[in-house]
């Protein structure tokens, strides 16, 4: 009896291994490995319509560094507030300087942006909160009653830098490094990047070209969509042919 158990256990596991061959690995099919190395492919119009693909060109963009820190309306006088920031015990305090330029949200108005400039800061840590203070000063008027409001501060500590942007979610990273799927008709490439400075939604990148259309909404299911691989020479002629 222990003979015919043991050979039917046997049978199981050679017919199991044979079902899960070559292309199989914990649980992805044989196609998705693929299409994680393939460079150029190509798309027909119903799987871009059914993706719901949406694209953004690669544009000049102005970049800068940025501290966002809590903050709270300290004074009210003639509808002119003080802003209080709070900046974390660190490094960052020694990147404020007066007369930097913020923008700040209040909690009760989130889509209302205001703008003002760093007017005084405290570099003596408060011993108990363990808190830097910094004020800034705006000539945009606030609603009645404001002292005492929330809110986020966002400090500009860096000069402006121009340089080629694209929406932050066109980026994908993978083993350190960075990549997009750039558009060219039906025809994706999927080009390696690097990143620098993150302003907003906007990030810049180097290793794509100004007027070049990056995949941002959809981004991540072209990685796994059931494409046709395109030839080196076959994205060579096309190219030609577009300029």
């Amino acid at each position: 009896m222990k003979k015919i158990i043991l050979g039917v256990l046997t049978c199981l596991c050679l017919s199991f291994s044979a079902q899960a061959g070559d292309g199989h690995d914990h649980g992805n099919s044989a196609f998705e490995n693929q299409q994680l190395n393939v460079k150029e492919f190509e798309l027909s119009a119903t799987q871009i319509h059914n993706l719901q693909l949406q694209t953004a060109f690669v544009q000049p963009f102005v970049f800068y560094d940025t501290i966002t820190v809590p903050m709270v309306v300290d004074t009210m006088h003639d509808a002119a507030p003080l802003i209080h920031g709070f900046i974390y015990e660190g490094q960052d305090i020694m990147k404020i300087r007066k007369g930097q330029s913020v923008a700040f949200t209040l909690d009760i108005m989130p889509n209302k942006e205001f703008q003002g400039k760093i007017v005084r800061l405290e570099d003596m840590i408060d011993p108990q909160s363990r808190l830097y203070s910094v004020y800034a000063a705006t000539e945009e008027v606030f609603p009645r009653n404001s002292q005492g409001l929330k809110g986020e501060m966002t400090i500009k500590i860096t000069p402006e830098e121009k340089a080629l942007g694209i929406p932050i979610t066109a980026v994908q990273g993978e083993f350190g490094g960075y990549f997009v799927f750039v558009r060219h008709g039906q025809h994706f490439e999927r080009r390696e990047v690097f990143v620098g400075h993150k302003t907003g939604n906007m990030i810049e990148v180097d290793g794509v070209r100004e007027g070049e259309e990056v995949v941002t909404l959809g981004s991540h299911q072209l990685r796994y969509a059931a494409v046709k691989p395109l030839a080196a020479h076959e994205h060579s002629v096309n190219e030609e042919t577009r300029e």
